[in-house]
């Protein structure tokens, strides 16, 4: 285990974790991408010179290895370089990208972006003397983000209990569901800034030649045409990943939403994590900009290092194995791996303290040579067994065999039998710890075993652990269902349903729903 940390980031939050790590005599290296990165080096340095190493103009360029023994190989321009690490956290900042020209506008002494305006203010760049009135446009180009309208009320409020301006928001759909959004508005308010909000009609700006901007408008309310002068227009923002957090998501082989940022729409991923043991993802890489939330990252970032230095993170035995013998070197599990757990050392090798036993490479193995010791088919078939020995079922009653990601399915069972509502007559439920691990010889043997019916439990599509091995055992579900019918099987004897950890009600009532529906159909079907 390496003890060193790599940090990449150009943002306040990548000083903070580093100031917090460099605390706990923990070594960092910070790679920053540009020469001018306007972070507190000087303060870093001098608070632990010999544990923290700097690398300026500094770009990841490949990165092998595992958690807790990563070999990265940086881009430093004219020479590259390499840092071992246990760990790697990704700080960069968002990117944000000025909407001026959406309203068709053109930036002036009197037009700005709110974080222009900002640090213009704060550099004292810009006079307020001549201000009178002042608009701030929210969401009415591209779909504001919650930080977004957090500045810009917070700048409404400065502008007009501060400096004495007028200052008016038009917006279309105002976001205040972050923490203390609404509290904040109602502030913002009640000062006497006036909210201005659009549904089906968009205001007409018209910029005038000293850089002022008329804005004419039809009240939502009064359907009434209103003409405001704005001697100050504060314009917002999009929020995006940088370039750069893009090509790190390549480069490392990291999930990322609909959006680009490094963290897929997930539960199991937060706050900090990603799809890959020992990289983490915080602050503008993941899409959290307000103060708070990166407060809250830097914090979960150290303690989710710490945690892995002292191997406070582990992963249940037995692990996915992969017999030689059998490996024809074709790859599949390599390419197929959510978490980078199979690394190439003259053929396929699992790293045992990475692998999370999600059971997809076993289930898509064309040559059946990777196998989790106590979820083998014979182990499966055995313990259908042995429920249904054990399980007294009554004459006509069917034998139902449910498949069920532990994370969902698995929990939500367990909250049925603790409330003693629970109905396991018949019932043989075997909890897997990813859907996607549930393999068509699993599917195959619970009919062989002498189930009448069989059901799959998944994460619901975006929550899945292994991110997609509930849509993998979907498509197993049709695939068993395709077999049933050419056998002449009817292939309603297998269901698929998503659920989640706290929906034992409808866990309960599907199991007792499809067991009518099998024995409606008749053992004569089969």
């Amino acid at each position: 285990m390496k003890e060193k940390t790599l940090l990449i980031g150009n943002s306040a939050v990548a000083a903070g974790i580093a100031r917090s790590l460099l605390s706990r005599d923990i070594p960092v290296t910070l790679a920053i991408k540009d020469q001018d990165a306007g972070l507190p080096l000087r303060s870093l340095i001098d608070s632990a010179p010999r544990l923290l190493d700097i690398r300026m103009n500094t770009r990841v360029q490949s990165c092998a290895g595992t958690a807790g023994d990563f070999h990265i190989v940086l881009d430093q321009g004219d020479r590259r370089s390499h840092t071992d690490c246990s760990c790697v956290v990704i700080a960069e900042d968002v990117a944000l990208t000025s909407c001026i020209s959406h309203y068709g506008l053109i930036p002036s002494a009197h037009i700005h972006t709110l974080s222009d305006f900002s640090q213009n203010c704060k550099a004292g760049a810009i006079s307020l003397s001549d201000i009178k009135t002042a608009a701030l446009l929210l969401g009415l180009a591209v779909e504001s983000h919650p930080h977004i309208a957090q500045v810009a009320m917070e700048t409404a409020l400065n502008l007009q209990r501060e400096r004495g301006v007028n200052a008016f928001i038009f917006t279309r759909n105002l976001k205040v569901a972050d923490f203390g959004l609404e509290t904040l508005y109602r502030k913002v308010r009640d000062v006497g800034v006036t909210f201005i909000k659009f549904s089906d009609t968009s205001p007409i700006f018209d910029q005038q030649p000293d850089g002022t901007v008329d804005i004419s408008f039809t009240d939502d309310i009064t359907r009434m045409p209103f003409t405001l002068h704005a001697d100050m227009t504060l314009v917002d923002e999009g929020t995006s990943p940088s370039p750069y957090v893009r090509e790190l998501s390549r480069i490392l082989g990291l999930d990322t939403d609909a959006s680009g940022f490094l963290q897929a729409d997930n539960v199991h991923r937060w706050s900090v994590f990603t799809n890959r043991r020992g990289i983490l993802a915080v602050g503008g890489s993941r899409g959290v900009f307000s103060e708070a939330a990166c407060s809250d990252d830097i914090h979960a970032a150290v303690l989710a290092v710490q945690s892995l230095m002292t191997g406070a993170v582990a992963v249940a035995d037995p692990t996915a194995e992969i017999f030689s013998g059998g490996c024809v070197r074709c790859l599949t599990c390599y390419r197929l791996c959510p978490y980078h757990a199979i690394v190439l050392n003259t053929r396929p090798v699992i790293v045992r303290d990475v692998c999370e036993r999600c059971g997809l490479c076993v289930a898509e193995c064309p040559r059946k040579a990777i196998s989790i010791e106590d979820l083998t088919v014979p182990a499966i078939s055995q313990h259908i067994q042995q429920i249904r020995n054990t399980t007294s079922a009554s004459a006509g009653v069917p034998m139902i065999v449910v498949f069920g990601c532990r994370r969902s399915a698995g929990q939500a069972f367990q909250q049925a039998k603790s409330s003693g509502l629970w109905n396991s007559e018949g019932v043989a439920v075997i909890e897997i710890p990813c859907a996607g691990g549930i393999s068509l010889e699993y599917l195959l043997a619970a009919f062989a075993g002498g189930a009448d019916g069989v059901v799959v439990f998944t994460c619901h599509e975006g929550n899945c652990h292994s991110e997609r091995g509930n849509l993998m055992a979907k498509n197993r579900v049709e695939q068993v269902r395709n077999i049933l019918e050419n056998i002449g099987m009817k292939p309603d004897r297998i269901l698929l349903k998503t659920i989640a950890a706290n929906m034992s009600a409808e866990l309960m009532q599907t199991v007792q729903d499809f067991s009518r529906q099998i024995t409606d159909i008749g053992a004569d079907s089969r």
